[in-house]
């Protein structure tokens, strides 16, 4: 009898946990960072509120966290989760499974469905499970009138009845009953303080299409967070937008060309839109241009006509994505006085929306709080309005106290204790950005601070005052690297879209832009005379004169480079990768010598006499070498 060969399946296994506000699901996140079960474990935090607190309760200095507090999930920054779990995926050797935590007012169904709609995240990831919190105390409070708890229930894989202490035995059966009656597919496993077998979390087999389909029969119905496209065929010059007064004060616009008036043509960048919504508007008054390209608009109307300028350069088709339909807005394209018609348009199912009557409240204070009179206002708070409060939870310094306290509630239900040890450091200043920082640096030249956001702005910051000098449009997708020039204001980054961009601080702003030639460009180096810029990207090396002029190409690495480094005499430059060290002069187009180890070495760091060179390895290792010129290296020590 023939056997059918059986593949291994080889996507990344991805579990999405949710459950609502209160349920313990950064209890459990923690119980799985650290239970020994020899998994390395990416996690996407998802925060209902404008100030992250997760990322700070959450434990695993192993584990890669990436948080988004600047939406839900399932709405808003669903194009950030796509995003991230792509640029994850280049790194696929450093981690073997990814949790997503949403908030506790995401609808899970929307976020399971990033799994099935686009062929990409299709062909590399597996959504392993959904696994939904229950809180047996509090649940019968929001379980009839609240549609995400419906949800996250209904969609649920494997359920975890959390609180059991709690309620008494009468309660639980009851309330489990209740549960079988909404999902009767779910696995349910009764818990105290998320205390769940590990594989009842991370192995639960696969999420099932079949259930989905029975919960919501329009799943696979993609929401996105635009409600109409329209192609239009555009000649050259400019056009003119008008929108009336509409339910909102203001519309965000994307504009992208396509290659035809054709279904597939918009298809193909629908993708490119949800990614752009999900990035912060660039605002336009009134009578202000806006223009074909990945730049997400938000048109500000308040409370009037408006009309907006956009300018074609290019004779082509072109299509725009609007936050609502045009009807909305009764909104019109015009050109010289002719109202245009679309020559194919779309309307999409629009996205999720949350019941209004929840919301956040966010507090951030500098300094330490008294203990005594922040005691006293806590108590009143839960006293007065505690069944109001769904969650609340927070990371506090407190005067006289070496540890920081940490806090989470649910109701009238409080629990606090001291944590690790809290930061010395005073704050001296604050500023926002508008997206979340990725990457901040220095001037060696005068008290300047530079720091990139996830959208790839750049800003410049006084280092003394903290008022903002300058801000810019920077990379396309994110920054990985910046780094200073050692002698002179200007500076370098790296991006995810495989360029590199020179600065100047405060003046001319953008001076070049490098074409590393790879998707992500991870390794940027000064010489310490500022004359060579160093650049690894995926397995390539170049080096660059400080004015942006490429002046060699070094031969391709074995592996994916891990990390560069400039003696302090900058005769030599070296690179690492998987099982090789290599040096470079800046005069020689090969490698001046090879040294091969068994590892994979992840970062370097010459002394500054440039005598002794150390690595640091993947298996928790640090090595120092002595570099004895025209000789090997020699191993001084190990661990």
């Amino acid at each position: 009898m023939a056997t059918a060969a059986v593949s291994k399946d080889s996507r990344v296994p991805v579990t999405v946990l949710t459950g609502f506000l209160g349920s313990e699901k950064t209890t459990l996140l923690n119980r799985i960072l650290t239970e020994e079960h020899g998994k390395c474990i990416a996690v996407i935090e998802n925060e209902f509120g404008e100030v992250g607190v997760d990322q700070e309760l959450v434990i695993g200095a192993e584990e890669e966290i990436f948080e988004m507090n600047n939406g839900c999930i399932c709405c808003t920054v669903r194009g950030d989760l796509i995003r991230i779990l792509g640029n994850l995926m280049k790194r696929r050797d450093k981690f073997d499974h990814i949790l997503v935590e949403t908030t506790g007012m995401a609808d899970p169904g929307p976020v399971a469905q990033t799994f099935f709609v686009d062929d990409e995240m299709q062909t590399k990831l597996r959504l392993d499970g959904i696994v939904t919190l229950v809180d047996a105390k509090h649940v019968w409070q929001h379980i009839d009138d609240s549609a995400e708890v419906k949800e996250q229930i209904a969609f649920a894989d494997v359920i975890l009845l959390n609180k059991i202490d709690l309620v008494t035995y009468v309660e639980l059966e009851r309330l489990e009953a209740r549960i079988r009656a909404m999902n009767a597919a779910a696995k349910i496993v009764r818990t105290q303080n998320a205390a769940a077998e590990i594989d009842a979390v991370l192995n639960v087999g696969g999420f099932s299409l079949d259930h989905a389909f029975e919960v919501g029969p329009k799943f696979m119905e993609p929401e996105y967070p635009f409600e109409w496209a329209g192609i239009y065929s555009l000649a050259a010059g400019s056009q003119l937008l008008k929108l009336d007064i509409g339910p909102d004060p203001s519309i965000s616009v994307v504009v992208l060309p396509v290659e035809a008036s054709s279904r597939a043509a918009l298809e193909a960048v629908e993708m490119d839109a949800v990614l752009l919504f999900s990035e912060s508007g660039h605002k336009l008054l009134p009578g202000e241009k806006l223009a074909p390209g990945r730049v997400h608009y938000e048109l500000s109307l308040d409370g009037k006509p408006a009309e907006f300028e956009v300018e074609i350069r290019r004779a082509a088709q072109y299509a725009f994505f609007t936050e609502h339909r045009p009807v909305e807005f009764h909104t019109e394209l015009h050109n010289s006085g002719c109202l245009l018609e679309t020559t194919l348009e779309r309307e999409y199912k629009p996205d999720h929306e949350h019941n209004e009557a929840v919301s956040s409240v966010g507090i951030t204070i500098p300094g330490d709080l008294d203990n005594k009179k922040f005691n006293q206002w806590l108590s009143l708070l839960l006293q007065t309005r505690g069944t109001d409060i769904f969650r609340m939870k927070g990371v506090l310094s407190l005067k006289g106290e070496e540890n920081r306290f940490v806090f989470q509630g649910v109701h009238m239900l409080f629990d606090g204790r001291p944590d690790r040890l809290a930061s010395a450091l005073s704050e001296i200043w604050r500023t926002s950005i508008d997206e979340s920082t990725v990457v901040v640096g220095w001037s060696p030249s005068r008290p300047w601070l530079a720091a990139a956001a996830a959208n790839g702005s750049i800003c410049i910051f006084d280092g003394e005052t903290g008022e903002s000098a300058c801000r810019w449009s920077g990379h396309r997708f994110g920054v990985t690297r910046l780094a200073w020039h050692p002698q002179a204001p200007l500076f370098a980054t790296a991006g995810q879209d495989g360029r590199v961009r020179l600065w100047e601080a405060c003046l001319e702003g953008l001076l070049g832009e490098l074409d590393c030639g790879a998707e992500w460009v991870e390794h940027i180096a000064w010489s310490a005379n500022g004359e060579y810029l160093a650049t690894g990207a995926g397995r390539k090396l170049k080096l660059w004169s400080k004015t942006g002029d490429l002046i060699r190409a070094y031969p391709d690495h074995p592996h994916t480079i891990a990390a560069i480094a400039w003696s302090a005499a900058d005769d030599e430059l070296v690179s690492a990768c998987y099982g090789q060290l290599q040096f470079w002069a800046p005069g020689e187009s090969r490698a001046q010598r090879t040294f091969t180890w068994k590892g994979s070495m992840l970062a370097l760091a010459w002394s500054p006499d440039k005598r002794y060179l150390c690595h640091g390895n993947q298996d928790a290792t640090v090595h120092f070498w002595i570099v004895t010129p025209g000789k090997e290296l020699k191993n001084l020590s190990t661990n």
